[in-house]
């Protein structure tokens, strides 16, 4: 299971690195198997409508959707 660090600093307190906080984890019986460093996203978001999807031919699972963003 992936858990981001920012939503856990929203509820626990923290110890100051990755690195401690996975030791304490281990201690706990918690397997922490890797810790991986994702970029953050970027803090502009848009909503956008769709307005038509179709069927791709030959591609089943796939749609052609055409859009629109205010």
């Amino acid at each position: 299971m992936k858990v981001a660090l920012s939503w856990l600093k929203r509820y626990l307190d923290l110890p100051e690195t990755v690195e401690e906080l996975s030791a304490l984890l281990t201690f706990a019986g918690i397997e922490v198997e890797a810790i991986d460093e994702i970029p953050a996203l970027d803090d502009t978001v848009f909503s956008a409508r769709v307005v038509s999807a179709e069927p791709v031919p030959k591609n089943r699972p796939f749609e052609a959707v055409q859009g629109g963003y205010r």
